[in-house]
């Protein structure tokens, strides 16, 4: 397997996962259709712009607060100079330095005036997308971006929502824009395990487990990556390459007319339950 042949991305896999005969049009360029559609494509936009403005707003309050103990220290250190030169030394150039001091001061209160409105900026954020739902009680654990991520020994690509780092592990995330089940649907934990597997391997980390959150203000499922769900993994990515590559046929994986009913790609599905 490896991404010069057929590379599989995290959505193919949600996909499969879904149905492989609807998966199988998608990939034969068959447009999704119905008001469902619209309706899940613009909470998915609004649910990613509201992570990526956390993200940059939890990187511009980092760097503030970088900046301001960069300021302060400096601005201690200017003091404490100008101290001994007046006590001990030229007392003009004590004067000077101890004034210094002071615009280093108003500076540093600027950065924590700044550092301040953008932590409440993240806090808000977080109470609207409720993301304090996945972490632990681990301190030390922060959020973060990353890339797309590819793997060329199996052929995926990826991007989760975020990952949830600590000193020792990293724990990717994916948010759907719909309402939480009972339990987790199956697609989505392939589409999870993907994620799992591409962080793990690419960022060379421990992965325990991945996190789907449904909807803006919903409890999360928690995936336990092991050895079973890997070997899931791979079995599927497999499949979706020999149908691919034309060793094997796609076909509906459900016996639910109430499933083909709502099925984005129905009108062109050979195979398509009716009620």
């Amino acid at each position: 397997m490896g991404l010069e042949g057929h590379p599989v991305s995290a959505s193919d896999l949600e996909r499969y996962g879904y149905c492989p005969l609807s998966w199988k049009l998608h990939k034969d360029g068959i447009d999704a259709e119905g008001k469902g559609i619209v309706d899940g494509t613009k909470k998915k936009r609004e649910v990613r712009n509201i992570l990526q403005n956390l993200f940059n707003q939890e990187n511009y309050s980092d760097s503030t607060y970088q900046n301001f103990n960069s300021v302060i220290k400096v601005a201690i250190v200017t003091n404490l100079i100008g101290i001994f030169f007046l006590l001990f030394r030229d007392s003009l150039v004590g004067y000077f330095l101890i004034s210094l001091s002071f615009i280093w001061l108003i500076v540093a209160s600027l950065y924590l005036y700044f550092f301040l409105y953008s932590h409440e900026t993240v806090d808000e954020m977080k109470s609207k997308l409720d993301v304090e739902n996945d972490k632990s009680n681990n301190s030390n654990e922060r959020r973060i971006s990353t890339p797309k991520l590819f793997s060329n020994s199996v052929g995926l690509c990826g991007k989760p929502a975020y990952v949830l780092e600590n000193n020792e592990e990293m724990i990717p995330v994916d948010v759907k824009s719909g309402r939480k089940p009972e339990a987790p649907f199956f697609n989505h934990v392939l589409q999870n395990a993907a994620y799992c597997f591409l962080v793990e391997e690419q960022l060379k980390t421990k992965v325990p487990h991945g996190i789907i959150r449904y909807g803006m203000k919903e409890n999360s499922h928690t995936i336990t990556w092991d050895e079973d769900l890997k070997n899931l993994l791979m079995e599927k990515i497999s499949e979706m390459e020999k149908i691919l590559d034309g060793d094997k046929e796609a076909h509906r994986n459900h016996n639910r007319p109430g499933k083909c009913k709502n099925c984005s790609r129905k009108e062109a599905c050979p195979e398509r339950l009716d009620n």
